[in-house]
């Protein structure tokens, strides 16, 4: 697991105080994709990783919704002090946090032909990825869902005849007998504001500790 290294502070007269700032008011405000899969509904495991994270810098971190047009302006405006699951080239990219894997995952003991399948996702982004690298694979279709309870539902009563899921979200099955093989892999990361350095590092500190520690692998594969 690799974290950025920490940012040098030039003495040009400028004075973060980004650090100083989400302290003061006790919160690190984290803006979360509501259909992402590590952060839907304001919760998941990357949701949880931060909210230790700022646990550790002395704040609390409340989630708020931010939409993948919308989120570099919330960031601009300090409307959120963090973005989870994203980066781009204006911001600080801190990360990667953890590389999520997505698992295909069936019940058959051997690989079965896909052709006419249905496979059941809830990360658009995970599945163009496996189905990139899933070599002559060819399906009937996917099936979209917003919610791995239901997904898992439809899996269990043979609606879908396979899954895509995070290997976060697996832990829900892992014991039922399925079959998997890993389809793609995918970093994570976390944005901040240009600038806010020490914000920046007080986090990539907070995070490097709680990987060390292994509290970020109990998040994401524990019990």
């Amino acid at each position: 697991m690799l974290l950025s290294a920490v940012l040098l502070l030039c003495s040009c007269g400028y004075r973060d105080v980004s650090l100083q700032r989400v302290q003061d008011m006790g919160a690190l405000l984290a803006g979360y994709d509501a259909e992402g899969s590590l952060t839907a509904g304001g919760q998941g495991p990357l949701v949880e990783i931060v909210k230790q994270a700022a646990e550790r810098i002395g704040v609390l971190a409340p989630v708020v919704p931010a939409e993948s047009h919308t989120w570099q302006e919330m960031l601009t405006r300090r409307d959120i002090d963090v973005m989870l699951d994203a980066s781009a080239e204006d911001n600080l990219t801190l990360g990667p946090v953890f590389t999520t894997q997505a698992l295909l995952v069936y019940r058959q003991k051997d690989v079965p032909d896909w052709s006419g399948k249905i496979v059941g996702v809830l990360d658009a982004g995970l599945c163009a990825e496996a189905a990139k690298v899933m070599d002559g694979y060819t399906y009937a279709g996917f099936s979209y869902y917003s919610d791995v309870d239901m997904l898992i539902d439809d899996l269990n009563a043979g609606r879908v005849d396979a899954a895509i899921l995070s290997r976060f979200d697996y832990r829900l099955i892992r014991d039922a007998g399925y079959q998997y093989e890993t389809a793609a892999e995918r970093p994570v990361y976390l944005s901040l504001r240009r600038g806010d350095a020490a914000l920046y590092n007080a986090l990539q500190q907070a995070l490097a500790q709680m990987a060390a520690e292994g509290v970020i692998d109990d998040i994401l594969y524990g019990n």
